[in-house]
């Protein structure tokens, strides 16, 4: 639930329909991109911003003890 789909170049105006104070997880392919989004939400003053680091491609790996 609440979770929402889209493009990097959409990240910026998608952010006027969010609260600056609102829990954001970022999450792309590798963590590039998000980490990308995740800069320039926080540089808008967005106080509560994360980035899976690795992305899905670390998501994905196993765990390893």
């Amino acid at each position: 639930d609440g979770a929402e789909h889209g493009p990097l170049a959409q990240v910026q105006a998608a952010a006027a329909r969010w609260r600056r104070d609102e829990r954001l997880v970022l999450v792309c392919h590798s963590g590039r991109r998000s980490a990308q989004a995740a800069l320039w939400l926080c540089q808008l003053g967005f106080t509560a911003v994360a980035n899976l680091a690795g992305g899905m491609v670390a998501y994905r790996q196993p765990m390893v003890d």
